[in-house]
């Protein structure tokens, strides 16, 4: 459920460009790719999501985690900088690609491929940290054919900010006013 959510709401933040940091799309031959963040700016400590978007030529596809019969899954090697911190991919969920006997798992269309950082602690409000994906796939109509680049995205650090429209007690608050068109259960 977890992948799930997550994946959803990297596909929300592609069309929320003002809330979310990404690079410019770059074409790598059967893909466009281009790295998308949920945030554009992150607080010492902070944790984000970074993803790998890819947007694939009609009738191509690359792998999954397993990739099945043949294939082997997108891969993504990050430079980070000193102190930061990253997870592994969070696999959306995929298709059963038949190719004649063999039977595959991956991904058409856009598939996006998201990973959590959590900015170093030790990171100065003012500086900009630079993140680069170094990253490869397999992609394939009837051949496979190897694809790869980097691209590197950029975070601002911040001081953190709470915004308290969505603190619980404010939440209740403002469900009980009498000109809200929501009553809060006791």
């Amino acid at each position: 459920m977890l992948k799930w959510f997550i994946t959803i709401f990297m596909l929300l933040g592609l069309y929320l460009p003002a809330q979310a940091a990404q690079t410019e799309s770059l074409d790598t031959g059967r893909v466009n790719a281009s790295l998308i963040s949920d945030h554009n700016s992150v607080s010492p400590g902070q944790s984000f999501y970074i993803a790998l978007r890819t947007e694939l030529d009609e009738h191509w596809h690359t792998y999954w985690q397993n990739p099945g019969d043949s294939g082997e899954p997108v891969q993504i090697n990050w430079v980070l900088p000193e102190g930061m911190g990253a997870g592994e991919i969070v696999w959306p969920l995929p298709r059963t690609l038949a190719t004649g006997p063999i039977i595959n798992y991956g991904f058409e269309g856009i598939p996006v491929f998201p990973v959590k950082f959590t900015a170093p602690n030790t990171a100065q409000i003012g500086e900009t940290l630079s993140i680069t994906a170094d990253f490869y796939y397999l992609v394939c109509k009837v051949l496979f054919i190897l694809e790869n680049a980097n691209l590197t995205l950029d975070f601002k650090i911040v001081v953190s900010e709470f915004d308290t429209s969505w603190d619980p007690a404010n939440l209740f608050a403002i469900m009980n006013s009498p000109n809200s068109a929501y009553t809060a259960v006791p």
